[in-house]
């Protein structure tokens, strides 16, 4: 009797096992490859959902960049256009001791202060007229003539740059400006192509940064920015809080 009985437990127990695993096969393989499916559309929709919003970052991060300088540019061309601007451009001379030669540099200097404290992006304004070689600034006021590399450099940018180009933090442009700002340079330009004189519209420095700082709010990830040349002008560092 107990050696019947251990036999038919074997005989159970074989058939079970011969009945358990191709069930346990039948039911644990769809499962495993319903996961991996699911595992990667889940993986594919989530890099999908990275990859629109990491443009979406790029593309508002373009426009605001360039809303700013686009901005910044319209100033340099309103002031072409300014009347202050064309009266000492076109004044061949000027005497410290002529009042009305200190009137024009004044209304100039107000001018670009009303813009200065009008424009929170900006930092300074300058204007060269090349007939008196005199330069008023916003905030440094009135120096006279260029140095002979500024006067140099002044030439050459004009061959390349024609009209009007920005420089970078650290660039090279024709006066020394803060290291940290960026400016544009608009040239000035009278009858027969004849050089007038040029306009500088300097951004504050921190400006960009605190801009592409507040769109970017990721813990991981950093945003750059290059100019034409391919040429860092904002790094990670400078993005840091």
């Amino acid at each position: 009797m107990k050696h019947m009985f251990r036999y038919m437990f074997k005989q159970r127990w074989s058939l079970f096992l011969k009945l358990f695993f191709p069930l346990f096969a039948v039911i644990l393989i769809p499962t495993v490859l319903i996961s991996v499916v699911n595992f990667n559309i889940s993986r594919d929709n989530l890099e999908a959902e990275v990859n629109q919003s990491i443009l979406a970052t790029l593309i508002q991060t373009k426009t605001a960049v360039d809303s700013v300088m686009k901005n910044t540019e319209q100033v340099a061309y309103q002031l072409y256009g300014s009347q202050a601007i064309t009266d000492f451009m076109d004044k061949q001379q000027y005497s410290t001791s002529a009042y009305a030669d200190y009137e024009i540099i004044l209304n100039v200097m107000e001018v670009f202060r009303n813009y200065v404290e009008g424009h929170p992006v900006l930092q300074n304004i300058y204007v060269y007229s090349a007939s008196s070689q005199v330069m008023v600034s916003a905030n440094s006021g009135v120096y006279q003539k260029l140095t002979p590399s500024e006067r140099e450099r002044m030439e050459r940018f004009r061959q390349e740059y024609e009209d009007g180009f920005w420089v970078e933090p650290g660039g090279e442009g024709i006066i020394d400006v803060a290291p940290d700002s960026f400016h544009f340079i608009k040239y000035v330009y009278g009858f027969s192509y004849r050089l007038k004189g040029f306009i500088i519209i300097e951004m504050k420095g921190d400006q960009l940064q605190e801009l592409i700082r507040d769109i970017y709010s990721r813990d991981s990830g950093h945003i750059f920015v290059v100019n034409e040349r391919g040429e860092v002008i904002i790094n990670r560092e400078q993005l840091l809080p």
